[in-house]
């Protein structure tokens, strides 16, 4: 069965949640179902997926309920009549189901990535309307999602887990040495044996890289070691300053936004993901597949991916000196680290690939286009 597909993703910046969107997409297109992206043209979504020769149609909502955005989707939903319309953040949900109802018949269906309740930061009862009649079925990226939306008053048997997945051929050449990692320690007067310990992360509160931060300094103080953040975001300034407080500045980088992220990844010794709040965390998918040692704080979805002391070690969230010490295990245990890693990458493949993440988003398509069917009693 031939899909045509409608996907909303309106986020300006770059995320896990674009990244899924682009594997999604790629991956319905490649099975040789129809696909257009709605995106903002000049986002990093909309770049990278024009680069990739897929189908988009440029939108650019000056917010949720934008009359012209949703407008011009109501039109392209009756031109191209989608059987799916696949929104991927609260606010494409917004868009799409508005949209939707002005041009009716297609399939409706909103990915879920974060823990936190639907409620947060919105009117009660406008947001959980959204969620409630907007959608007919949910995507979420972990059971602790699910286990959110259930709670949020989501239908059960409409909510649906399909784990995040990474695509192992992208990460390939870094495992291989493509990744110049001398060059990359010169760029930033990282002598050639000291180990990286990085983290990869949007500079939010959830985040936890004020965790980071302090989990480093006590590291620090007795090992010779160097911390690098990658990411950007509003506490990256509290992040600098905390820092210089600690007096870590010479051995705590923090680079930005990088595209060549996974070079990092590749040049590091340990991964760690401090947040206090996660769907899943598919940065910690990219360090299993590259046999990185995972140090993680046990909330959210992690645990679905890293059992403890098996793929990694997980740490309760916001305990700076739990997270040193794990950290510190895997620096002076190179047997352990390299075992936590090779399992790790092994779980990965098993279980967390893109191609799971798209066979598994397929088959929730084609459930509620039987049940629409069987509801409007065709056979």
């Amino acid at each position: 069965m031939r899909l045509r597909t409608l996907h909303i993703n309106t986020q300006t910046d770059w995320g896990g949640g674009e990244h899924q969107t682009l594997l999604l997409v790629r991956g319905l297109v490649d099975r040789g179902h129809e696909a257009v992206l709605a995106t903002r043209p000049d986002s990093p979504l909309g770049v990278r997926a024009r680069a990739a020769g897929l189908d988009t149609f440029p939108i650019k909502p000056i917010n949720e309920v934008d009359p012209r955005a949703i407008w011009r989707l109501a039109r392209l939903i009756r031109a191209t009549r989608p059987g799916i319309i696949h929104m991927h953040s609260p606010h494409a949900l917004a868009l799409g189901a508005i949209a939707s109802r002005l041009a009716p018949g297609a399939g409706r269906v909103v990915s879920r990535r974060v823990a936190r309740t639907i409620y947060r930061r919105y009117a009660l009862r406008l947001n959980w309307l959204k969620y409630r009649l907007g959608a007919q079925s949910y995507i979420a990226v972990s059971r602790a999602v699910r286990d959110v939306l259930v709670g949020d008053g989501m239908r059960p048997e409409a909510v649906t887990v399909v784990h995040s997945g990474v695509n192992p051929a992208t990460l390939e050449p870094f495992r291989n040495g493509a990744v110049n990692a001398e060059a990359l320690r010169a760029s930033h007067g990282i002598p050639p044996r000291t180990p990286i310990v990085l983290s990869i992360a949007s500079l939010n509160r959830v985040k936890g890289p004020l965790l980071f931060t302090r989990a480093a300094a006590r590291v620090l103080e007795s090992r010779d070691v160097v911390f690098v953040m990658v990411g950007d975001g509003p506490m990256a300034g509290a992040v600098d300053s905390l820092a210089r407080s600690l007096g870590i500045t010479g051995r705590f980088i923090r680079t930005g936004f990088r595209e060549d992220a996974l070079a990092y990844l590749a040049a590091s010794r340990v991964y760690v993901q401090p947040s206090l709040s996660e769907g899943l965390g598919t940065s910690i998918l990219d360090a299993l597949l590259l046999e990185k040692p995972v140090v993680a704080c046990a909330v959210g979805g992690i645990p679905e991916i890293v059992d403890d002391g098996r793929h990694g070690l997980l740490v309760p969230p916001d305990d700076p000196g739990a997270l040193a010490g794990a950290i510190v295990s895997l620096l002076d245990s190179p047997d352990l680290a390299a075992r936590l890693g090779a399992a790790g990458r092994e779980r990965v493949l098993a279980e967390f690939t893109s191609d799971r993440m798209v066979n598994g988003t397929l088959a929730v398509y084609l459930e509620l286009l039987a049940s629409t069917a069987r509801g409007n009693g065709q056979s």
